[in-house]
């Protein structure tokens, strides 16, 4: 498994998916850990915002694991998401 592999497994996440568009707020790497933020804006207009980590060894993807949540409209506090 390489880069080809992933491309592939990609491209069947997001097939038959609307259309959205994903700016990406942060990434960063730790060790073998590499972390990337993204705000995703959804088809009606609201907002997600992904979490992705990937564990990395001998340069290929190991592992990943996400969470995702919805941007409320109006922040609870003065820290808002993004």
């Amino acid at each position: 498994m390489g880069a080809a592999a992933f491309k592939l497994a990609a491209a069947n996440w997001f097939k038959g998916q609307p259309k959205t568009k994903i700016d990406v707020q942060h990434i960063a790497s730790d060790g073998d850990l590499v972390f990337i933020h993204l705000k995703n804006k959804k088809p009606n207009g609201s907002l997600k915002s992904t979490i992705d980590i990937f564990r990395l060894e001998n340069g290929k993807i190991v592992e990943h694991w996400d969470a995702q949540q919805d941007v409320p409209k109006e922040a609870a506090n003065a820290h808002p998401m993004f």
